[in-house]
Order: C-alpha cells, then structure tokens, then sequence
C-alpha cells in the first residue's frame, strides 16, 4: 500500500469522524433549542401567574404589603397605599422607610415587624387633620427552610368603628396572612435563586418553576374561597351559569389533575354510570371537587387512597369522596360545615383557613342538592354531595341507579 493510500484512507476516516462529531452537535444543539423553548414557555406560564397572583391580591379586602429579603418593598397593593394615604408604585423597589415618606405608622410598623412571632398583630391609628384613621395590621417574618429571614409581610385593614366583631376579624385575618404566607414564602425563596443564581440547572429552574406554579394554584384557591365567602356574607349568594352536561369528564378532569399534583396519594375514581347528565355551573362545581379533594389531603397521610365516586341514584347525580385520613369524632362531624371549623387534634398540622365546606354547602345548595359527612376517628371521612340530573337527558336516558341501601356505585368502572 503505497503512502499515498494511507493518507487518502486517514483523510477519509477523519472526515468521517468530524461528519459523525458535526452530526452529534447539530442533535445535542437541536435538543437544547427544544429545551430552552420549553422553558421560555414556562417562564412565560410563571409570568402570567404573577399578573394574576397581582390581580387575586388587589381584589381582596385588607391591604398587603410585600418585603423581600434586602429589606425593600417587593409589593404593595392598591387597598394597602390607599389605607396608607400613598401611591403604589412609588413605594415599591426601595427600603420600608423610605417607601412610607415619614408617614406616621413608619416606626411603629417597622417595631412591628422586629417583634417576637406570636405578637405582630395591633391596632395602630394617626390623625390627618380633623380626621382620625385606625388601622389594624398584621406582620409576619417569611424565613426559608434553614431559618434564614428571606421576607416578611403586613396585611392591613381598615379598623373604623370597629367593635364587636373585632376579636373574630383579627382572628381571620391572623389567619389569611398566615396561609399567604407559607406559599409566598416558596414563590419568593425559589424566584429569588433563579434571579440571582446562574449556576443552576436547567433542569432545577424547571423543578422551581413548577414549585412557583404550584404555589401559585395554593394562593388562587385560597383567593377564591375568601372572594366567595365575602359574596355570601353580603348576601349576594351564586349568580349560577348552569348547562346541561356529562358530569364525568369534569370527574376525570380533577382526579387526573390531583394525582399529577400529589403523587404521594392513591385516587380511585369509581363511575357506576355511562352518563352522569347534570343541570350545573361547571366552575362552582369544581370548586367544590377541589375542596373535597383537598381537605382529603390534607387529613389524609401520604400512601392512603382517595375514592371519587359518582352515579345516579333516585334520580340525582351523587358523588362522594372518602379518605383514609384521621377521621373525627361524632361533636366534631356535627360542626363541620361551620365556618372556620377545624377538628381539634389536627387544626395546627393543616393549611387552609376552614372555609371549604361552608363554601361547598353553599355551592350545593344553590344548584337545589344535599351535601352530608360522615366520618369516625381514625376511619377517615366521606363527603357526600347530590345534583339534580338534567331532567330531558334523564327522560332519554335511563342510567343504573345507586343501591338504596348503600347509596354508593355499585359494579363501578375505575380510571
């Protein structure tokens, strides 16, 4: 073989080499361009929530006001400055002092702040003028897992004339601030890593976005269960946008949605029957299967199995959920429904600010159903909530009724 040859033959196989290494590249390269779209798509996804979690936040009745870890105002709402007598968005983005412009309350709120946990809550009033101003405000520390202070926040409220009901406002709104403030605290702690981190992963800020998505899910339940609470207290009560509609795949729709947010949980979801027409508002029902499924959660230890089931009987559509969770005593079962009610033993272990069922009584009543619980300790609960079925589906359509005697599916089709 002459050298010629060999050379001609090296040429060739480092060619070869260099066309398969080219080709390689151009794969990984198309594989981060894929990837770094799907985040772009995330990111976009997180900034919308923001907007929202901004808008959930100016819809509600007390005043919130935002601090990040550096000690500068991160957030303020609209009722917050307005309470204050000051401008939104020139307190934001510089320190709590300055924010305030010598405002009255500065010292006082910033003591506040400093205080012990378990005693930032007070009564604070000024005079402008002729005119007095009383404000009751709420402080809380935000500290990540560690321990380290990353944050804190004040919730105010307009205190004017108030009286009687003072001790079960403070109580409510000691409440709010601490169910904000717990997934604020993730939304915060995690945002602040990928802003000023650049050595994290691709795949960490994917994890951490998907903590910010879930907490801001947290946040807008919680927005929405407080915005119709406040309907109701107002005796304005559901203004329903019912449809006549398969009630099954809602059904599916949830439970799917529940087992991809806690994958710690078994959730069966048991249909006795083909069709479940129902004459519903499709939102309010969901916030009620939210509710359920939640407070089964909540109650329930990882590991345990959920049961959703749903089928017609007497000519209503039921549906019921039962947990394996800690159950709760005969008096406890009785005030379930009460307003703030939180079975004793387990109140503190629990988010949440003990509005679910009241809210889901409501809902359901509202559509002309019966929703009852039953429950015993450390036999887990079932939630049992009845909707009319569409009355001209039903006339067509003649679906396998729950027994009488168990009131339960019976021979029904798991997904």
């Amino acid at each position: 073989m002459s050298m010629e040859t060999t050379a001609k033959e090296i040429e060739v196989t480092e060619l070869t080499q260099l066309q398969d290494e080219l080709a390689e590249l151009r794969r990984d390269h198309e594989q981060l361009r894929r990837r770094y779209r799907r985040l772009e798509n995330e990111l976009a996804t997180a900034r919308g929530w923001r907007c929202q979690l901004g808008l959930m936040l100016e819809s509600l009745p007390v005043g919130i006001i935002g601090i990040d870890g550096r000690g500068q105002v991160a957030l303020c709402t609209g009722r917050a400055a307005k309470l204050l007598g000051l401008d939104a968005r020139s307190m934001l983005h510089q320190p709590l002092a300055d924010a305030l412009r010598h405002h009255p309350l500065t010292r006082p709120l910033q003591q506040l702040l400093a205080r012990d946990a378990g005693d930032r809550e007070t009564l604070l009033s000024w005079k402008t003028g002729d005119s007095r101003h009383d404000l009751r405000v709420w402080a809380e520390q935000i500290r990540n897992s560690s321990g380290v202070l990353i944050g804190a926040t004040l919730v105010l409220a307009d205190a004017s004339g108030e009286r009687g009901l003072q001790q079960k406002r403070s109580t409510a709104l000691l409440s709010i601030g601490h169910e904000l403030r717990n997934p604020l605290t993730s939304i915060i702690g995690f945002t602040e890593l990928m802003l000023d981190s650049t050595r994290i992963k691709l795949e960490q800020r994917q994890q951490f976005l998907h903590h910010i998505l879930q907490k801001g899910k947290l946040l807008q339940r919680i927005i929405e269960d407080l915005q119709t609470m406040a309907r109701l207290e107002e005796g304005h009560g559901f203004q329903l946008q019912r449809e006549d509609a398969d009630l099954r795949p809602l059904l599916q729709k949830v439970c799917d949605q529940f087992r991809w947010e806690h994958p710690d949980y078994n959730f069966e979801l048991e249909l006795a029957s083909e069709r479940l027409p129902t004459h519903y508002d499709r939102q309010r029902v969901e916030q009620v299967l939210h509710n359920l499924l939640s407070n089964a959660v909540k109650y329930a230890p990882s590991g345990t199995s959920v049961r959703l089931q749903a089928g017609i009987w007497q000519e209503m559509v039921q549906v019921s959920v039962c947990d394996q969770g800690h159950g709760m005593n005969s008096d406890d079962e009785l005030r379930a429904f009460d307003r703030h009610f939180r079975s004793a033993g387990i109140a503190g272990d629990v988010e949440g600010l003990g509005l679910g069922l009241t809210i889901c009584r409501a809902i359901v009543q509202a559509h002309g159903g019966t929703i009852n619980l039953q429950s015993r300790p450390g036999e887990g609960t079932e939630v049992r909530f009845s909707l009319p079925a569409a009355r001209d589906e039903m006339l067509s359509y003649r679906a396998p009724e729950l027994s009488s005697r168990h009131q339960q599916p019976l021979h029904a089709t798991t997904h």
